[in-house]
């Protein structure tokens, strides 16, 4: 797998989006640069909080190459994590195009949850984070409304994310 930022000019956002007009290639790049600066401010405000680490790289390009029974194919993503190093919390979201052989080639899906490490009782069952809280995945028809779709999402995460204290236990409590 390889990742970049996506809101960087050198990002191929064609491996998520297709070929676009460069006013439309603007409006999504610019939905991108929003939803990192949300997802930055979201780790800090986390942070503040909690006077424990959270951190973001941002919404970045993750191409995955194939293989016999994969396509190649690209997603965008975004999370903050951290907190208890024992009993950490995770806000993900995420884009992708619909894929082959359900033709949603012309669609993007948008999603978003909100993850946390087991109970301790239970960290041996469990193959990672379990989710918490899932944002109803939403699809669109356009570039432009995916990518608002994406900043949308991660809005809502930042929303989420000041209901309760950011902790696992927290969270896991419902």
């Amino acid at each position: 797998m390889r990742s970049k930022t996506a809101a960087a000019p050198e990002a191929d956002l064609t491996l998520v989006f297709g070929p676009m007009s460069a006013e439309d290639l603007e409006v999504v790049r610019t939905s991108l640069i929003q939803a990192d600066g949300e997802l930055h401010q979201l780790a800090i405000e986390l942070g503040q909080r909690s006077g424990l680490r959270f951190e973001t790289t941002g919404v970045t390009l993750d191409e995955f190459e194939g293989g016999a029974w994969a396509a190649p194919r690209a997603v965008l993503f975004g999370y903050v994590d951290g907190g208890d190093p024992r009993d950490s919390i995770a806000f993900v979201a995420d884009l992708r195009r619909g894929e082959p052989p359900a033709d949603e080639t012309d669609l993007w899906y948008v999603s978003g949850d909100i993850q946390v490490d087991p109970p301790a009782s239970q960290r041996g069952n469990s193959d990672g984070m379990i989710g918490v809280t899932d944002l109803p995945e939403r699809a669109y028809a356009s570039p432009i409304e995916a990518a608002a779709g994406l900043l949308d999402v991660v809005r809502q995460l930042r929303k989420l994310a000041a209901t309760r204290p950011p902790t696992g236990p927290a969270w896991r409590a419902g």
